[in-house]
């Protein structure tokens, strides 16, 4: 039951993939359109990331006190809405509201859809029943980046963009089929409090919170690489067409290929920083490869195959170390901090775009972003188990 379970949560985050990738592979068409640059329209394609910064600590909050479902219901609509205000702005203000929408709908949906899986599998399942969740990000990109700018020849950038929101429809199909584990038919839950303030900011929070800055450097590294290293084919102007994002899918399409061996030897060798170590620090030399143009095909492939590795690790570690009935708050610490970095960190992206004027320096600088990952990972293990000998009464 748990593999079907695991399988509608995948088809529910492989749209919500779809959806998020909208902008950022029709942005020549929505640039032209609406009258922006690189900076406004890093900033449109980062606005996604913001309400995380500010919903997510009381989307978890609510999780914890009326379950993940109601919740990620909710975030569905938000999602649905959002994607239809982007597709049919007539302004950047307009498009602007409909990120800030959807990105709510997808903070609210991203944290429950991790407490729903870790409520399924046990610590030594987690791992890789995680990376096998995540793997749904990648395929829903690889799809987007595929589907999109062809579609916009077609049904122009606004009717391609509108396929993104009708993606929404199978998420909420999905969620209607998810129940609780161990829950007969009809019976009441156990009513849960919300956590205390002294909670959110003691020992599990902080657990939370270590683990968010080396997931958000992750993800920022190829959320940017994907964005702007299409441009590199392309003739240089950073936009990217269709040549050049079908190139870069490779390495989306690698990612996909190795999330869950990448989990499974998390679960069958609990050694992180190792695992790590080779993961991140072989995707930044293979990125930094195809920046310098060494077979970029290949280049763009191999970096999502050592890349993936990494990811079941990386979201596992907090969510393993944060107990049942503290998860779903502990993720809404966790995703508030992730969100804030992907936001920060695709309008930092735009900026070096504009200030360089080519795609090059955004690439290394995702390298960079991704090789950070190491050291990061150690000092959450670090804290983590100084935090472990260290006497513990923040956790009442």
């Amino acid at each position: 039951m748990r593999w079907a379970i695991l399988a509608l949560l995948f088809l529910t985050r492989s749209m919500m993939a779809f959806a998020f990738m909208a902008p950022g592979a029709l942005q020549p068409y929505a640039m032209a359109d609406l009258g922006v640059d690189h900076v406004a329209m890093g900033g449109l394609i980062g606005a996604y990331w913001l309400p995380g910064t500010f919903l997510a600590l009381g989307a978890g909050m609510l999780a914890t006190r009326f379950d993940e479902k109601p919740i990620a219901i909710a975030g569905v609509a938000f999602l649905l809405i959002g994607q239809a205000l982007v597709a049919l702005a007539p302004n950047y203000a307009t498009a602007l509201l409909g990120r800030l929408l959807g990105g709510g709908g997808n903070v609210m949906l991203s944290l429950c859809l991790t407490a729903m899986t870790a409520r399924w599998f046990s610590d030594r399942e987690l791992g890789t029943a995680l990376a096998i969740l995540l793997d749904s990000w990648p395929l829903g990109l690889a799809l987007a980046l595929i589907w999109f700018a062809p579609a916009a020849e077609d049904l122009g950038w606004r009717g391609a963009a509108l396929t993104g929101s009708a993606a929404c429809l199978p998420i909420a199909f999905a969620l209607a089929a998810y129940r609780t584990p161990n829950r007969a038919a009809g019976s009441a839950r156990a009513v849960r409090p919300l956590p205390s303030w002294r909670r959110i900011v003691g020992f599990h929070g902080r657990t939370a919170l270590y683990g968010a800055i080396s997931w958000g450097a992750f993800n920022v590294g190829q959320i940017a690489f994907l964005t702007y290293a299409p441009g590199l084919i392309d003739g240089g102007s950073g936009s990217g067409g269709a040549g050049g994002a079908g190139l870069v899918s490779l390495c989306v399409w690698g990612t996909a290929l190795t999330m869950p061996i990448g989990g499974w030897l998390f679960d069958r060798f609990d050694r992180p920083l190792t695992l790590i170590t080779l993961s991140c620090g072989g995707a930044a030399v293979t990125m930094t490869a195809f920046l310098f143009g060494v077979y970029p095909g290949p280049m763009a492939f191999l970096s999502g195959v050592v890349y993936g590795l990494s990811a079941g690790t990386l979201i596992a570690l907090p969510a393993r170390a944060l107990p049942a009935d503290d998860r779903a708050w502990g993720l809404g610490v966790f995703y508030m901090v992730y969100y804030a970095s992907l936001m920060l960190g695709q309008s930092f992206a735009g900026m070096i775009r504009d200030a360089s004027g080519t795609a090059f320096e955004v690439g290394m600088a995702s390298a960079i972003s991704v090789a950070a990952t190491i050291p990061l990972t150690y000092l959450f293990l670090r804290l983590r188990g100084n935090a472990h000998r260290a006497p513990r009464s923040d956790q009442a």
